[in-house]
């Protein structure tokens, strides 16, 4: 009769502890990505917060003024303290104006006026970043110089 010193039926000691090994670092990245993506969700919702207050106060600015050109108008003052422009076409009168929202957006206003009421004729958010499209790169034309 021979004995064996091996296990013929069971798994190796090795063989588990690699497994552990692998099953704890599958778990360690998945909690560090988990980790990375509710750490972005985060900031993202902060952002729109952010910009979601600023155009609601912008809007609130824009209605204060809206209201004040009305009085102003139904009282007969003078509204150019509160307009950037005022236009007559075609024998309609406009009166526009903005409220800056942040850097780069701002609120435009547009409303036509008939007699002592006005019409909101534009009510938009606009971009006020000024791009800068001739840049011009340095690229080598092919030529050496002396």
């Amino acid at each position: 009769m021979k004995k064996s010193n091996s296990n013929e039926y069971g798994i190796n000691i090795g063989s588990s502890t690699l497994i552990m090994i692998f099953a704890l670092l599958c778990l360690v990245v998945f909690s560090l990505l988990a980790y990375k993506t509710a750490l972005n969700e985060k900031n993202l919702a902060l952002k729109v917060s952010n910009e979601t207050k600023a155009y609601y106060e912008a809007d609130y600015k824009a209605t204060e003024i809206k209201n004040k050109i009305e009085n102003n108008i139904s009282n007969g003052k003078s509204i150019s303290s509160f307009a950037d422009y005022e236009k007559n076409i075609n024998g309609s009168n406009y009166i526009g104006y903005s409220v800056k929202i942040d850097e780069n957006k701002k609120l435009v206003v547009e409303l036509k006026r008939s007699g002592n009421d006005l019409k909101i004729i534009k009510w938009a958010e606009v971009n006020d970043a000024s791009e800068d499209y001739n840049n011009k790169l340095d690229v080598w034309g092919g030529e050496l110089g002396d």
